[in-house]
């Protein structure tokens, strides 16, 4: 594939929207790579009565195949959405 997938703990995400690969994983530990537009988090996008909570780091939205306009929500506490990226 050749495609360098990275920790986003290790090299944070962009600060700008762009395109971007994320792996996910399925229930039975099957492995998913999606290509995604970023969508990082920018406080002025949001209504004050809208801010999402504390750690929010952006959505990788699905551009493309089944789960297109699927967003995987990135959270900087947790990595349940997913964990790895590499940029397009």
């Amino acid at each position: 594939m050749g495609d360098k997938f990275i920790n986003r703990h290790d090299n944070p995400l962009p600060e700008e929207e762009c395109l971007i690969k994320v792996i996910t994983y399925n229930n039975d530990g099957e492995a998913t790579i999606h290509t995604c537009k970023w969508k990082p988090y920018k406080p002025q996008n949001y209504p004050s009565h809208k801010l999402p909570s504390e750690g929010y780091l952006g959505t990788a939205e699905v551009i493309e195949g089944s789960f297109e306009g699927i967003g995987y929500h990135c959270w900087q506490q947790n990595n349940s959405d997913f964990l790895y990226y590499c940029l397009l």
